[in-house]
């Protein structure tokens, strides 16, 4: 069995195997399911999980983007991020707390995706 720091390496390789609007867009994703997972007390524990994913991917996705701002952004997300874990226990149990989460991740999902700019390409055809 891999401990921790295996897994988070290989976690971390398939993740950066990946183009950086590609790595924007899993990220946008992570926070996309935890806008719809945390209002419902039963996936919490699946959530906090998601925080810890989200703010790994914004750590390995920051070095890699070229523009100081959206780097500043993530920086901002992952702050936000280490706050949801660093008061879980008051956060998960609060109804409006995790109904604020959902609302602060979806708007942080929409942002990320119009960063990766995976909107704006045309749709490949066969």
């Amino acid at each position: 069995m891999k401990n921790f720091i295996e897994e988070l390496e290989s976690h971390r390789e398939r993740f950066l195997r990946d183009a950086t609007p590609v790595r924007l867009g899993n990220l946008a994703s992570t926070l996309g399911h935890i806008a719809v997972l945390i209002p419902q007390p039963p996936h919490t524990r699946a959530v906090k999980k998601m925080i810890d994913e989200a703010a790994w991917f914004v750590e390995w996705a920051v070095p890699d983007l070229s523009d100081v701002e959206e780097q500043a952004e993530l920086v901002d997300l992952q702050r936000q991020l280490s706050r949801w874990r660093n008061h879980w226990e008051a956060v998960s149990a609060d109804e409006s707390s995790r109904l604020e989460i959902a609302q602060l991740a979806s708007r942080w999902k929409a942002r990320v995706l119009e960063m990766s700019g995976l909107l704006e390409r045309e749709p490949t055809r066969s």
